[in-house]
């Protein structure tokens, strides 16, 4: 997350093989965010604490 906030285009783990890395490239000189899902979700549960880690499902019940 540290290199998100010090203004990284993208973020992808270790498990990425080329093909991602090489679109992942190219998706960020266009301009485009890339995060690799499991930063997404891990974005998504910091931002919504409401959402659940494993399943991505939001609680509504919840405040």
């Amino acid at each position: 997350m540290d290199a998100l906030a010090a203004g990284a285009s993208g973020y992808l783990t270790k498990e990425a093989d080329r093909a991602k890395i090489e679109q992942a490239v190219r998706s960020a000189a266009a301009g485009q965010a890339v995060l690799a899902q499991e930063v997404r979700r891990r974005l998504l549960t910091l931002a919504h604490p409401t959402r659940s880690a494993r399943s991505g499902e939001v609680h509504p019940d919840r405040p």
